[in-house]
């Protein structure tokens, strides 16, 4: 009820005090009025109520939204994510829910584990927690739990790991969360695999399997879990049984096109070869392992798989091919800020540097080797007594709190028995107070909200505006070339074909008069085709694409080469446009500026994108053309119209490699 229909109320009751007379004439005229006031406070608080709880019901669903839009945005847009994350977290505080102020700063911690900052994760998920725990929200506090087990497996601590996933575990199953639960199983079994505890591993990841396939999991998620099972069997000795579930996974995740779960299968199947010295194929699968999983923005398996094949190369004298392997495996682990990968890293360079000659720097990883090691020995100590001092320290504090508890108690019986004495017209006044500050909480909160909704509906306004105006621009400029390559068409090339006829004489003259015309309605021609693409509006990017290279480099001596590799193309004339202006401008380039010898354009689709590669052997770009140059520029405006994304890379010694990746619709 609205604080309109609770005024109307009120004024019908005052005006028809007669008409409960005959029924209130017992009742003092000071008892009646007494009474309406108490009716019109009860129905202004319940208005204020019913205002509150609709509010915070629709922000909370904004909130809810935006959390799932940023699970997806932080990959691609960290940054950002963590701008529209912050404004979330004003948005929950505004409206006091601290179940989603818990769930903003657990989506803070996600955003750093991603982008490698372990420490700011960490103090996000304790805020996260200290929240979730002091409200009851028992999910939230099982999510947080498994989150930092997920960051301690990356820093090398299992011990941590497997103390967070089981605490995880536990309230997944005081919740009765059957799926949650089976996931922590299998979670549990990894880490007990990486502690050599190979019983327990098979144990976890055998119920795991079996409850997954109770809820009727699809085959294709359990993969990753027959891949674990099997990495189990086979550090516990029995190799028959390992083989067949490398082998499962490995089928059910190429028939799924799991590329990412195929990576990590490949590479333990490379390791298992390796160990029964079957080098040549545990080379074969770690090389797959790695042409799976370089492209993709995972580097912790990526580290391990680097290492592997490091390893394996000295093992096969082929040392200075290790190296390469082991430095990307060095790099990949200090981002991960990873104790074990590294130190395994070290060793196997030392190794490789000691049997190439090269004994300093041989010298030198074997002691950042061993200097690791002991880092991770004093910090998992220091981690022990640290945890041992906190236990101590909260016993005597939860000591101190029953005292203040018990304390406090009494003082509040003396409060109520005291209050039982207060007159009632105090009653009246409380009513009347809580019924305003209910007023001032709702007004507040609309407020808030609103400045937070402006403040991101005028951003947003803002971003739209630079995209219409960069899409005015291209489109006008679209517009002019149309206009010009018709009326050169139909005009200018009609009126030369005129002259022609005109000029057909049989004299010398004339016939070189008719030569040069003939040239010049040939230029012409070519400026409309440039201008306009017929062969674009016909019959598509892939042949207009072929037909503009081919037309490029048809009168030089660069070898030029168009591949189409089954790209989907969506009806989009303006992706078409621009891709085909992009390219356009950058073979233009790639002819006047890049000295190349050969030229290589590939158009594909790669997860979800449309995916543009030109690539050269030339002489490259320096990073102050690709900052100031107006060509790149106008590429650069071009790829944002679209959301695509565009990426300059050497691709040889002094080559050029252009990567535009366009996302398509779901």
């Amino acid at each position: 009820m609205s604080i309109r229909y609770s005024l109307h109320y009120f004024l019908y009751f005052s005006d028809t005090e007669r008409f409960f007379a005959p029924h209130l004439s017992s009742m003092s005229t000071h008892t009646l009025r007494s009474f309406f006031l108490q009716c019109t406070l009860l129905l202004l608080s319940i208005t204020c109520f019913v205002s509150y709880a609709v509010a915070q019901q629709h922000d909370t669903a904004y909130i809810d939204q935006q959390i799932a839009r940023i699970r997806t945005l932080k990959y691609d847009d960290p940054q950002h994510a963590l701008r529209l994350n912050d404004t979330l977290l004003k948005v929950a505080r505004s409206i006091n829910n601290p179940k989603r102020i818990s769930i903003c700063y657990a989506s803070f911690g996600t955003i750093y584990d991603d982008l490698g900052k372990f420490d700011s994760a960490f103090q996000c998920y304790d805020s996260a927690m200290a929240i979730s725990i002091r409200c009851g929200f028992k999910k939230g506090v099982a999510n947080i739990h498994n989150n930092k087990a997920l960051i301690y497996t990356k820093m090398g601590r299992m011990e941590d790991a497997l103390s967070s996933h089981l605490k995880a575990m536990s309230y997944r199953q005081q919740m009765n969360d059957t799926a949650a639960v089976a996931s922590s199983l299998g979670n549990i079994g990894l880490i007990y695999n990486n502690l050599k505890q190979n019983k327990k591993a098979i144990e976890n990841i055998t119920e795991c399997i079996r409850v997954k396939k109770l809820m009727h999991e699809p085959e294709e998620k359990l993969a990753r879990w027959y891949n674990s099972l099997a990495i189990a069997y086979d550090d516990d000795g029995q190799d028959s049984i390992a083989f067949i579930y490398y082998t499962t996974a490995i089928k059910i995740s190429e028939a799924a096109k799991d590329e990412y779960n195929l990576g990590f299968v490949y590479g333990n199947l490379g390791t298992y070869y390796q160990e029964h010295k079957q080098y040549a194929l545990s080379l074969l699968y770690m090389t797959k392992a790695y042409n799976l999983l370089k492209d993709k923005d995972e580097p912790d398996p990526l580290a391990i798989n680097t290492c592997a094949i490091a390893s394996l190369l000295n093992e096969l004298g082929r040392h200075k091919e290790a190296i390469p392997y082991a430095l990307q495996s060095l790099k990949l682990s200090t981002e991960l800020q990873s104790f074990d990968y590294r130190s395994k890293a070290h060793k196997v360079l030392a190794e490789a540097y000691a049997l190439t000659g090269n004994g300093a720097l041989a010298a030198e990883n074997l002691v950042d080797a061993l200097v690791l090691k002991d880092s991770m020995y004093n910090k998992n100590t220091a981690d022990a007594i640290a945890a041992m001092e906190a236990k101590y320290k909260n016993e005597i504090k939860e000591k101190q709190i029953k005292a203040l508890q018990q304390q406090n108690e009494i003082r509040q019986l003396t409060i109520n028995a005291n209050e039982a004495s207060i007159a009632k017209s105090r009653y009246l006044i409380a009513l009347l107070a809580i019924a305003i500050i209910g007023v001032g909480v709702v007004f507040y909160i609309t407020i808030s909200r609103m400045k937070v909704r402006q403040k991101l509906r005028l951003a947003q306004e803002k971003e739209a505006q630079q995209k219409e105006g960069i899409a005015a621009v291209i489109q006008a400029q679209e517009y002019e070339r149309e206009r010009i390559a018709r009326e050169l068409h139909d005009s200018v090339c009609q009126q030369l074909g005129a002259v022609r006829i005109g000029l057909q004489q049989p004299t010398g003259i004339i016939t070189t008069a008719l030569t040069m015309l003939d040239n010049v309605t040939t230029e012409v021609r070519n400026i409309s085709y440039q201008m306009l693409p017929v062969t674009l509006q016909q019959y598509g990017l892939a042949p207009a694409l072929s037909e503009l290279v081919r037309h490029t480099f048809a009168h030089t001596s660069i070898a030029a080469v168009f591949e189409d590799l089954g790209a989907i193309v969506p009806n989009n004339e303006q992706l078409k446009l621009t891709l085909y202006r992009v390219a356009q401008e950058l073979l233009s380039n790639a002819l006047k500026h890049s000295g190349a010898t050969n030229v290589n354009m590939q158009l594909y689709n790669l997860r979800n994108n449309l995916v543009l590669v030109v690539e050269d052997d030339g002489k490259g770009i320096s990073d102050a053309t690709k900052r100031a140059g107006m060509g790149l520029l106008n590429i650069r405006t071009r790829v944002q119209q679209v959301n695509g994304e565009l990426t300059m890379e050497k691709s040889t010694e002094s080559g050029l490699r252009t990567v535009i990746k366009i996302p398509l619709a779901s």
